[in-house]
């Protein structure tokens, strides 16, 4: 019988490179249970095992080290082959930006791009800090932060009002011991920029940043959200988490939010900002909020 799963084996080489079922999900958007479902899936049609599992930790059968070993090789021909096609006659533009925004925001969007714009290319690449603006090919970014971006030019993007959230068990357990004692006693989940939003927060509710225990600090801003549905401890966050308040997954425990952080479009001094695909997406992108559209650049 003819092998078919080819999406499969994707997301078995995904996983193979971080080995992590909860990494790769991240990096691909689906569950974790998702991954786990297709890798088994997989394994029945090939008919053999591919990882073992061992409580939290997975490692590669020697028939899964041997297949990852020639499918990397196989979809690295692949990937070249299609950006050679992409490159006929086509433009490609390079925007970096947080997992957690392009999942939310960017990622619903895109199609209407890629309908308006058919000889354009957008390749997105993950970010987490300033230095992967500097350190990747990129050419337009949209970071989360207050600034200064030290080399970079950019315009605010989009606002971001952030306010505390959590799980509704750890919701009660603020209720009983008040907003204050609850800042103090349970973890406060940060993103790479550390604790400068949640000192902001607390500056603007009139609180004293004095936590007791050590912030957790996470990467990926989806994996944030999960650690708070989770009940792991609190988190800053805005409107695009608004799915998960509906859902009554998450619960906000204060009105009160700090809004110097917001979504900025950045482009590093290498990028070709008049180039005219670069200024067809900064322009587009500005569109989608439907406001004015600033100038490109410094």
């Amino acid at each position: 019988m003819p092998f078919r799963s080819f999406d499969s084996l994707y997301v078995f080489n995904v996983v193979a490179s971080r080995m992590s079922f909860s990494l790769a999900a991240d990096f691909l958007n689906l569950s974790k249970g998702a991954i786990s479902y297709r890798i088994s899936q997989l394994e029945s049609e090939l008919g053999f095992k591919l990882f073992y599992r061992r409580h939290t930790r997975i490692t590669l059968t020697e028939k899964g080290e041997r297949l990852w070993a020639s499918s990397q090789n196989t979809i690295h021909q692949l990937e070249e082959a299609i950006e050679n096609l992409r490159d006929d006659g086509r433009h490609s533009i390079t925007l970096g930006t947080h997992t957690y925004f392009l999942s939310r925001w960017l990622a619903p969007r895109l199609t209407d791009f890629i309908q308006t714009h058919p000889n354009i290319a957008v390749r997105l690449e993950p970010i987490n800090d300033l230095r992967d603006i500097h350190n990747r090919e990129i050419d337009l970014a949209i970071f989360w932060g207050a600034g200064p971006w030290p080399d970079l030019s950019g315009k605010v993007f989009r606002k971001s009002a952030c306010s505390p959230m959590a799980s509704p068990a750890l919701a009660e357990r603020v209720a009983e011991t008040g907003l204050a004692a609850a800042m103090k006693e349970l973890p406060l989940l940060i993103d790479p920029i550390g604790e400068v939003a949640w000192r902001d927060w607390h500056d603007q509710a009139g609180l004293k940043f004095a936590p007791q225990v050590a912030p957790i600090q996470f990467t990926d801003g989806d994996s944030r959200v999960k650690a708070v549905i989770e009940g792991r401890g609190i988190a800053l966050f805005d409107d695009l988490v608004e799915a998960e308040r509906a859902s009554g997954k998450i619960v906000r425990l204060s009105e009160i939010a700090t809004t110097r952080h917001s979504y900025h479009l950045l482009s590093p001094p290498r990028s070709q900002t008049e180039a005219a695909p670069i200024k067809a997406l900064w322009k587009w992108l500005y569109g989608q909020l439907g406001g004015d559209i600033p100038k490109i650049g410094t």
